[in-house]
């Protein structure tokens, strides 16, 4: 804290293998942020505030992929972070659909053992996936929903192979897509009800029972 206080340095740089738990982590952003007495949000960041994020959320996912043990506690706090973020309304609608949800997708492919993970990436997908433009229309294109988010959730985390947890939350998210209509009438006839009903079946109670209450 002394340190801080009398040099003042232009950014404070936090090192994976010193992390140990989220709540750590904001205990200690927290701390920082008081002794500069500022808000670090997208919106103080000088120049083009959606350029910073962009790079800033490249070298991340540089950070998170390919998996590793050791950063799964800081992909649950990225996640949090983007919940934040799009629920703040500070992303716009290319930003969403070409840098927010191809990297979460890439996250969720990578982490999908990891139960605390997946639910974080996927809150995080859904705040990306509703979030509406000043017209009130969702920003992201149902094409991408359609050929790269359902797809991925029902291929890499509905399988067997995963925690029965994560095939609850990718069972929730996909009955959030057809709750909010974000893909087509007939996209959810001819390919989420069979999916679901699978799911129906499942070995596990719990997943059993999240597939028939997104059926009901």
């Amino acid at each position: 804290k002394f340190f801080l206080k009398k040099h003042r340095p232009w950014g404070v740089i936090l090192f994976l293998r010193n992390i140990k738990s989220i709540k750590q982590a904001k205990k200690l952003t927290h701390s920082i942020r008081k002794i500069f007495k500022e808000d670090f949000s997208l919106g103080k960041i000088a120049g083009s505030k959606l350029s910073c994020f962009s790079k800033l959320f490249d070298l991340l996912i540089d950070v998170l992929v390919p998996p590793s043990a050791k950063a799964e506690t800081l992909a649950e706090v990225f996640s949090e972070s983007i919940t934040r973020l799009c629920k703040s309304g500070e992303l716009n609608s290319e930003t969403l659909h070409s840098i927010v949800v191809p990297g979460l997708i890439k996250v969720l492919e990578c982490y999908v053992t990891s139960t605390a993970v997946t639910k974080a990436v996927l809150e995080a997908l859904e705040s990306a996936l509703l979030e509406k433009n000043t017209l009130n229309q969702f920003t992201v294109p149902r094409a991408i929903i359609e050929k790269r988010v359902l797809p991925y959730l029902v291929e890499e985390h509905l399988g067997y192979g995963t925690p029965p947890c994560c095939r609850c939350f990718a069972i929730r998210t996909i009955g959030t897509i057809c709750q909010h209509k974000l893909v087509g009438g007939k996209y959810i006839e001819d390919y989420v009800v069979e999916v679901i009903i699978q799911s129906c079946n499942d070995e596990n109670a719990d997943v059993r029972q999240s597939a028939c209450e997104q059926l009901t």
